[in-house]
C-alpha cells in the first residue's frame, strides 16, 4: 500500500463539501440561501457550494456571498447552444469546475430536468433530491425531497413551507426563532412593491393608488418608497396617474431606478414591507423585515409566504383560490375579494406596533374582511416549523382541513416530530366529505397490508431451497394489481393523492441489489403507507368526533 503524500489533507480532517443546486428563479434562489444559512450555523466548516443560473445568481452575489463558499453559475444560452460541440465544453466545464473539491453530498433544490440530468453527471458520496443516471432513470431516494416532488407540484395539500422542506431536505434541524422584527432603529419607512410575476398574480393599478394614497395621508410623516424592476417601470406610470396621488410628497417612485441590492438596503432599514408573492417579498424576510402580503391568484401563501415570524397573509376566499397556472381565468374574482381599505387598516396596525393577533381579532370587521381570509405566520412551539395561522376562523374547505392533519401525519412519520393542533372548524358539507375521506383511508390501509403481504411472500419464497419462479410472479403480479387499485382510489378520493402518489414514488425508487432486497424494501413501504393511512384516519376521525359533540351540544342549547 502506498503511503499518503505529505502535503495530501489527512481523510479525518479533510472539509465536507456541500453542493446545493438551485436552477429555478429569483425567489427560490433567496428561500434556498434561507435554509442554507442555517446549515452554515450548524456547520460553520462545512464547505457550501451553490450551483445556479447566472441570471439570478449574480444580482444576488451580494447575498449568497455572505452563505456560500462557492457560487458557480451557469449561462444558460451557451450551455444550451444550438452547437452541441460548444454546449459538451460547457458541460465539461461545468462539472469539473463543481467538483474541483470532492463533493461529500449533492442536494437538487430545483425540480427541473436539466437539474436532474446535471445532477446525474456529478459524482458524490450522497446524492439528495432528483437525478436522473446513466440509464436515463429518475431517482429520488430520500424521504423529505419524494415528499416534496409528490405534493408541492400536485395540488394544494402540501402543508410545508418551502424553506422548511429545503431544511428538512438538507437536514437542518428546526431551531427556536431568535430574531425579532422592526427593531427601533428602523426608519419610519414603508416599501411597497405592487407586482408579480403574472396579470393573476397582482391587483390592478387603482387599487394600488387607492392603498398609497391613504396609507400617505395616514401616515404623514412616513415616506413611501415604491420599488420594482426597469419591466415594471411601465406598469406603475398606471398607479401614479391620478392627480390625487402626484400630490402626495411622501411616496417615492424609484420602480427601475434601482438595483435588487438598493431595494435591500431600504428593506433593512424599512419598518414595513406590503406586496404581492415575489423576490422583493423573500428579500424583505431576510432583512427581517415585517411584510403584509397580498395573495392572490395561483399563489400557494402556506408555501412561499415571506418566511419568519408575525408576516400577515391577505388571500381570498373564492372557491376557485389557489388556482393552477395552467387553469385559463378571464375574471380573476379572486382580486376582488381584498378591499384595500382592510390593506391599510392591517398595514396601520404593524406601523404603530399593535399585536396583530389580538387587535386583528378584536378589531375585526366582517362586512370589509367577510371576503378575505387573514393568516399570521408563527413558529410551532415544539417542532419550530411555520405556521400559517388563520386570525378569522370560519369553516374551511376540504383542502384547510387537511393540510395541517397531512402536517402532523408527514411529521410523525417522516421527522418523528409531534406537533399539536385545534380541532378543525367543520361545516355540515365538510363533516359529509371527511366521512367518504374515511371510506378512502380504509381501502388504502387494506391495500397496504395486502402489499405487505405478496412483498413477505416473494422474501419467502426466495429463501427457500427450491424458490418457485411462478410463486414470485404471481405474487409481483399481485404487487402490480394493488397499484392499480391504488390509482382508482387517488381517482375516486383526490384528497388522498398525497399518501397515494408519495408512496407511488417510494416504491418506484426501492433500494436494493437483488430480489429479495427490493422486496424487503417494498414490504417497508407498504408498512409506511398503512401507517400513514392509519394516522390519518385517527386524526379525522377525532375531528369528526369533536364536531359530532359541538353539534349535539349546540341542540340541547336550543332545545333548553
Amino acid at each position: 500500500m502506498e503511503k499518503a503524500k505529505k502535503s495530501e489533507v489527512p481523510p479525518e480532517t479533510a472539509k465536507k463539501h456541500l453542493v446545493i443546486v438551485q436552477l429555478t428563479r429569483a425567489g427560490d434562489l433567496i428561500q434556498t440561501l434561507q435554509a442554507a444559512t442555517e446549515v452554515k450555523k450548524e456547520k460553520p466548516n462545512l464547505k457550501l457550494t451553490l450551483v445556479a443560473r447566472k441570471h439570478y445568481a449574480d444580482s444576488l452575489s451580494f447575498l449568497l456571498n455572505t452563505v456560500f463558499d462557492s457560487v458557480i453559475t451557469i449561462d444558460t444560452p451557451k450551455l444550451f447552444s444550438t452547437n452541441l460541440r460548444d454546449s459538451m465544453t460547457e458541460i465539461n466545464n461545468l462539472v469539473q469546475r463543481v467538483t474541483s473539491t470532492p463533493i461529500s453530498a449533492l442536494v437538487n433544490l430545483s425540480y427541473c430536468k436539466p437539474s436532474q440530468y446535471l445532477c446525474g453527471l456529478l459524482p458524490a458520496s450522497h446524492k439528495i433530491g432528483p437525478w436522473i443516471g446513466s440509464d436515463n432513470q429518475d431517482n429520488i431516494s430520500d424521504k423529505w425531497s419524494q415528499l416534496l416532488y409528490s405534493t408541492v407540484t400536485q395540488g394544494p395539500l402540501n402543508p410545508f413551507h418551502l424553506v422548511d422542506l429545503f431544511k428538512l431536505i438538507i437536514g437542518v434541524k428546526a431551531k427556536a426563532e431568535e430574531v425579532t422584527k422592526t427593531e427601533s432603529k428602523r426608519k419610519p419607512w414603508i416599501v411597497v412593491h405592487p407586482f408579480a410575476s403574472t396579470e393573476r398574480k397582482r391587483w390592478k393599478p387603482h387599487k394600488w393608488s387607492e392603498i398609497l394614497y391613504s396609507l400617505s395621508k395616514n401616515y404623514e410623516s412616513h415616506t413611501i418608497y415604491v420599488v420594482g424592476a426597469p419591466g415594471e417601470a411601465e406598469q406603475s406610470k398606471s398607479i401614479f396617474s391620478g392627480e390625487l396621488i402626484k400630490t402626495r410628497r411622501n411616496i417615492v417612485n424609484i420602480v427601475g431606478q434601482t438595483s435588487i441590492k438598493d431595494v435591500f438596503d431600504k428593506l433593512t432599514e424599512a419598518q414595513l414591507f406590503i406586496g404581492h408573492d415575489s423576490l422583493i417579498g423573500h428579500l424583505a424576510s431576510v432583512a427581517n423585515t415585517q411584510t403584509l402580503t397580498l395573495a392572490l391568484g395561483s399563489v400557494r401563501p402556506w408555501e412561499t409566504t415571506p418566511y419568519g415570524n408575525n408576516n400577515l397573509v391577505l388571500s381570498p376566499r373564492a372557491k376557485c383560490f389557489p388556482c393552477f397556472p395552467q387553469q385559463s381565468c378571464d375574471q380573476y374574482i379572486c382580486h376582488s375579494d381584498i378591499p384595500y381599505q382592510v390593506v391599510t387598516n392591517f398595514a396601520g396596525l404593524i406601523i404603530d406596533k399593535k399585536d396583530l393577533g389580538k387587535e386583528i381579532t378584536k378589531t375585526n370587521n366582517p362586512f370589509l374582511t367577510g371576503s378575505c381570509r387573514i393568516h399570521l405566520t408563527k413558529f410551532h412551539p415544539k417542532s419550530h416549523l411555520l405556521d400559517f395561522d388563520e386570525l378569522d376562523t370560519k369553516p374551511g374547505n376540504t383542502a384547510d382541513i387537511l393540510r395541517p392533519l397531512y402536517r402532523m401525519t408527514w411529521a410523525l412519520l417522516l421527522g418523528e416530530m409531534e406537533e399539536s393542533r385545534d380541532f378543525p372548524t367543520l361545516s355540515k358539507d365538510a363533516h359529509s366529505k371527511l366521512l367518504n375521506i374515511l371510506d378512502g383511508l380504509k381501502h388504502i390501509s387494506d391495500l397496504s397490508e395486502f402489499g405487505k403481504k405478496y412483498s413477505l411472500g416473494i422474501v419467502e419464497e426466495v429463501a427457500k431451497e427450491s424458490p418457485s419462479l411462478s410463486k414470485i410472479k404471481a405474487n409481483s403480479q399481485k404487487i402490480d394489481e394493488i397499484d392499480n387499485l391504488l390509482s382508482v382510489v387517488k381517482n375516486s378520493h383526490a384528497s388522498l393523492a398525497p399518501i397515494i402518489d408519495y408512496f407511488n414514488l417510494a416504491r418506484a425508487n426501492l433500494a436494493g441489489g437483488n430480489v429479495v432486497e427490493i422486496a424487503q424494501n417494498s414490504f417497508f413501504v407498504y408498512q409506511d403507507s398503512a401507517l400513514a393511512s392509519g394516522i390519518m384516519n385517527e386524526l379525522i376521525e377525532k375531528s369528526v368526533a369533536e364536531y359530532k359533540f359541538k353539534q349535539s351540544k349546540n341542540t340541547n342549547a336550543v332545545a333548553r
